[in-house]
Parts: C-alpha cells; sequence; structure tokens
C-alpha cells in the first residue's frame, strides 16, 4: 500500500479519475484507519507525504501542498497539478505524461529520469530543479523558470520553451531537435554538445553561452545575441544566423557551410 503518514487534508477529499489503492493514513496517535478506494484531494496538506509508487493517474492535485513529498517512481499521467507547491519534492522516474503542471512550484524539485512527454508546464518555476535525463519531448514550457536547472541529457526534442527562462542552466548533451525557443533567455547557459538542429531561437539570447560541440545545424538564430558565446567546434550548417550579434563569439572550428549571415554582426568574433 502507500504510506501517507503525516497527511492532514485541510479540505474536501476528492480524486477525479484516480485512485491511491491501499492507502492508509496516520494520525497523531499513530492509529492507522483505511481511505476509501477513491479519493479526491482538492488543496490537500500532503507536506512531507511518502506517495513512493502511488497510482495517481488523472487525480486532481490542484494548489495541492506537496512540499518535500516522496513521489518517487509514482504515476501521475495526465494528472492536474495546476498550481501546486512540489518544491524540494522527490519526483525521481515518476511518471507524469500528460500531466498539468501549469504555474506549479518545482523549485529544487528532483526529477531525474522523470517522464513529462507532452506535460504542460506553462509558467511553472523549476529554478534549481533536476530534470538529468528526463523526458520532456512536447512538453509545454512556455514562460517557465528553468534558472540554473540541472537539464543535462534531457531530452527536450520538439518542446515549447518560448519566452522560458534558462539563464546558466546546463543543457550539456540534450536534445533539443527542433524545438521552439525564441526569446528564451539562455545567458549563460552549458550547452556543449547539445542537438539544437532544426530549433527555432530566433531572438533567443545566447550571450555568454557555452555551446562547444553542438550541432545547430538549419536551425534558426534570426536576431540572437550570440555575443560571447563560445562555439568552438559547434556544427552550424545551414543555420540561419541573419542579423544575429555574434560580438566577440568565438567560433574556432566552428562549421558555417551554407549558413545565412546577411547583416549579421561579427565584430570581434573568432573565425579561426
Amino acid at each position: 500500500g502507500v504510506n501517507v503518514k503525516d497527511l492532514y487534508f485541510t479540505e474536501e477529499i476528492n480524486v477525479w479519475m484516480g485512485t491511491l489503492g491501499a492507502a492508509t493514513l496516520t494520525d497523531n496517535d499513530n492509529r492507522a484507519f483505511p481511505i476509501p478506494g477513491e479519493i479526491n484531494l482538492v488543496a490537500p496538506n500532503l507536506n512531507n507525504a511518502n506517495l513512493n509508487n502511488a497510482n495517481l493517474i488523472g487525480a486532481n492535485l490542484k494548489n495541492a501542498n506537496l512540499k518535500n513529498a516522496d513521489l518517487r517512481n509514482a504515476n501521475l499521467d495526465f494528472a492536474n497539478l495546476d498550481f501546486a507547491d512540489l518544491r524540494d519534492a522527490d519526483l525521481f522516474d515518476a511518471d507524469l505524461h500528460h500531466a498539468d503542471l501549469r504555474g506549479a512550484n518545482l523549485v529544487n524539485a528532483k526529477l531525474r529520469h522523470a517522464k513529462l512527454r507532452d506535460a504542460r508546464l506553462n509558467g511553472a518555476d523549476l529554478n534549481g530543479a533536476d530534470l538529468f535525463d528526463a523526458d520532456l519531448t512536447n512538453a509545454d514550457l512556455t514562460f517557465a523558470d528553468l534558472r540554473g536547472a540541472n537539464l543535462h541529457h534531457a531530452n527536450l526534442r520538439g518542446a515549447h520553451l518560448v519566452n522560458a527562462k534558462l539563464r546558466d542552466a546546463d543543457l550539456r548533451n540534450a536534445t533539443l531537435r527542433n524545438a521552439t525557443l525564441s526569446f528564451t533567455d539562455l545567458n549563460g547557459a552549458f550547452l556543449d554538445g547539445a542537438f539544437l538542429d532544426g530549433a527555432d531561437l530566433r531572438g533567443a539570447n545566447l550571450s555568454n553561452a557555452t555551446l562547444h560541440h553542438a550541432n545547430l545545424q538549419v536551425a534558426n538564430l534570426r536576431d540572437a545575441d550570440l555575443s560571447n558565446a563560445k562555439l568552438i567546434g559547434a556544427k552550424l550548417i545551414g543555420a540561419e544566423l541573419n542579423f544575429a550579434d555574434l560580438n566577440f563569439a568565438n567560433l574556432r572550428g566552428a562549421n558555417l557551410r551554407n549558413a545565412k549571415l546577411i547583416g549579421a554582426d561579427l565584430r570581434g568574433a573568432d573565425l579561426s
């Protein structure tokens, strides 16, 4: 069963399409009593709850307090976690396919190997979150805050990151093929070995970013800010860099074959 010790259901208990099968609630006197099979959780206090391996498919956890909760290996596919507080929560290897996390607070959350394919994370706060090797294929991260997040080896193929904040984020070896990153803030981000082929980076801020040996083939970098960016050995074959700012960018050994550089500012750039 699921150990939900220290839970405090402060409002109506209600689950939509979800179960907490064989769950046990323990009160302050350590007396255990069962929770009915199908329950709803409307804005509950689940702070420090142990929901390891819990089945929460389609559960309505909107506005829930899940701070420090243990949700390792939990199944939250299609769950509604709008504006939920998941600060410092452990979601290692959790299933969150199609989950709704709009406006959720995931600051410093542990999401290593989490499955977030097609998840909705619009406006979510993932500052400092650990998303190592997470699957965010086609996820919507529009206006999300991912500053300082660990996205090393993460799969963001086809993800929507328009106006997202990724300043100082670790995206080394991440897959961002065909991702939409227009007007995204990637200042100082680490993108060494990242796969950005076909990505839309129009107007993105990549100043001071590190992109050693990154794959940017046929990427759209029109009007992007790449000033002081480090692009040693990067593949920019067929990339559009029209009107891009490449002031003092380091492009040593970069492959710019068939790249479009109309109106690009290359003052001080190293093209050796």
